[in-house]
């Protein structure tokens, strides 16, 4: 009996050993793959840039996006590293077949082409991919919930197709080594899935122009996060708090969201873009913004935003964007703007903004467009502002602004767009309007202009948009 139960448990033990030898064996020097395999995963992707791919003869780590290692074996089996195709003008569809170089393929990229079809759930199969693009294409159906078994996954781009359907959850919950997720420009409808706060070592998260709704879930875990864009959703409720240390963009523009803005959105000193315009948040600007000294871009347009601008935006040196227009903003803008050196745009418009407009804004040597007009401003056009010599736009129309035009309007070289209706200037036309030869629209309508018409208006041979000189006193042809 003894004896026997011995032999047992040799024989047992001696099939353990081969099984484990066998596969040990396999994964070791199996994995490459027939030359046959390859041209059956690559036969359907047809047209571009492909006639190295003789599928009768030549060697398919000898075609054109193709990336081997250095070495077959003795069948002339080879292991295929990475597929880079992007933009070779492929059409046709991704062949099932591409789970036959499930051992060996780290890198799939076959963006910017016209590829069609339904991501097939056998690309689960390629554990080892950490590089998967499939952006810029003509894939539908929906986004493989298998997707979330291949664990070593850092970057997965699948923007700009035809997907439609949720985000799964097990790609949300699965893959902790997700770096870069990008979903944007597809159909996708359903809500984030809470589990987002799982990709601890996520930088980049756009999941912009779909149809996601549904509240934004807690982020406060996601420490490494740099960039987060859910633009043109259907994203509803309070931003949550973003406090954290590495985000530098965050765009959610054209949504639903409601309530205030949070004040620790600068806890990570290095945001340069925020744009929240086209939403229904409400209350004041948080002052807290004034201490992101690296905010480049700030967009706050087509809110309920009330109070005043805050005076710590004076300390944004390095603003270059800033849009606030379409809001309840009273208030005079501060005069601590002069540090705004590097602003190009301003865009105030449609507030109930009052005072005298800063004559600081001629230190922003870099302005291109100045748009403060539906507002309650009074006083003359400062005549620093002639000084930007690279303003193309000035629209400071519905206000009430007075006094005479300046005689040096048309020193600004690149002037468009000169917009001053309904306001109460007086005086007359400066003949010196004749030398805006850049303008295509000048719109002096609704003031208590007199005099004659300058001939020298005749000068402006661009004018294509408008030219608007009624509701006034003035004279002549």
């Amino acid at each position: 009996m003894g004896f026997s139960v011995r032999v047992l448990f040799s024989s047992l033990y001696l099939l353990c050993f081969c099984f484990c030898f066998c596969v040990c064996f396999c994964f070791l020097f199996c994995r490459s793959v027939p030359v046959e395999q390859i041209r059956a995963v690559l036969g359907d992707l047809k047209g571009g840039d492909t006639s190295s791919w003789d599928t009768s003869g030549s060697h398919p780590c000898s075609w054109v996006g193709v990336l081997c290692n250095n070495s077959s074996n003795s069948d002339g089996d080879v292991d295929v590293m990475k597929l880079s195709l992007s933009g070779y003008g492929l059409h046709g569809f991704i062949s099932s077949n591409i789970s036959l170089l499930a051992q060996t393929l780290s890198s799939l990229d076959l963006s910017n082409n016209s590829l069609s079809g339904a991501i097939p759930p056998s690309l689960s199969d390629c554990l080892a991919l950490s590089y998967l693009n499939l952006s810029t294409n003509k894939l539908s159906g929906s986004i493989p919930a298998s997707l979330g078994e291949m664990k070593d996954l850092q970057t997965l781009d699948l923007s700009q197709n035809e997907l439609i359907g949720s985000i799964p959850d097990r790609i949300i919950k699965n893959l902790d080594s997700l770096q870069i997720l990008i979903l944007d420009s597809n159909h996708l409808n359903g809500s984030i899935p809470s589990d987002l706060s799982s990709l601890t070592a996520l930088t980049q998260l756009s999941l912009a122009k779909n149809s996601i709704s549904g509240l934004i879930p807690d982020m406060s875990s996601l420490s490494s996060l740099e960039t987060f864009s859910a633009y043109q959703n259907s994203l509803s409720g309070p931003i949550p708090g973003m406090g954290l240390p590495k985000l530098h963009s965050v765009n959610l523009a054209s949504n639903l969201l409601v309530d205030e803005i949070p004040k620790n959105l600068c806890d990570s000193k290095q945001l340069k873009v925020l744009v929240l315009s086209n939403n229904g948040l409400t209350g004041h600007i948080p002052e807290e913004l004034g201490s992101c000294s690296t905010l480049q871009n700030l967009r706050l347009s087509w809110n309920s935003l009330d109070g005043s601008i805050p005076e710590s935006f004076g300390q944004l040196e390095n603003l270059v964007y800033f849009e606030a227009n379409h809001n309840g903003l009273s208030g005079e803008i501060p005069l601590n703007i002069s540090s705004w050196k590097n602003l190009s745009l301003l865009n105030l418009a449609h507030n109930s903004l009052e005072g005298n407009i800063p004559s600081q804004l001629g230190l922003a040597s870099s302005l291109e467009e100045l748009l403060l007009s539906g507002n309650r401003f009074s006083g003359s056009i400062p005549i620093e502002i002639l000084q930007c010599k690279n303003l193309n736009v000035l629209d400071l129309s519905v206000n009430g602004l007075n006094g005479s035009l300046p005689d040096t309007l048309c020193s600004l070289p690149k002037l468009t767009n000169l917009q001053l209706e309904s306001n109460f200037f007086s005086g007359s036309i400066p003949s010196s309007i004749g030398s805006c030869s850049e303008l295509l629209e000048l719109q002096l309508g609704d003031n208590e202009l007199e005099g004659n018409i300058p001939a020298s208006i005749g000068n402006l041979v661009n004018l294509q948009v408008s030219l608007n000189l009624s509701l006034n006193r003035l004279s002549g042809n």
